[in-house]
């Protein structure tokens, strides 16, 4: 994922600024990569709501709570806003 993540940032750089690529062109385009990264962000974001709202300990116990407040900005205020 992260060398995913690096490669689309390089694409964008690339579109944004005209800037050379940083990285070999890839089959995927910059639209589908883009689209692909945000299912996998999705899907690890379900994951950890899934997660936090199966246990009784509070959420930012779970983890880094700089990751779950980039994820999920409320978490730090109201735990049940959260889970559904």
């Amino acid at each position: 994922m992260r060398s995913d993540l690096l490669a689309l940032h390089g694409m964008a750089h690339t579109v944004i600024h005209g800037a050379p690529l940083t990285t070999p062109p890839r089959e995927e385009t910059l639209t589908e990569m883009a689209a692909s990264l945000s299912l996998v962000f999705s899907d690890a974001a379900e994951a950890l709501r899934d997660r936090a709202c199966s246990t009784r300990s509070p959420i930012w116990r779970l983890t880094s709570s700089l990751l779950l407040i980039r994820l999920f900005p409320l978490v730090a205020a109201d735990r049940h806003i959260l889970c559904r």
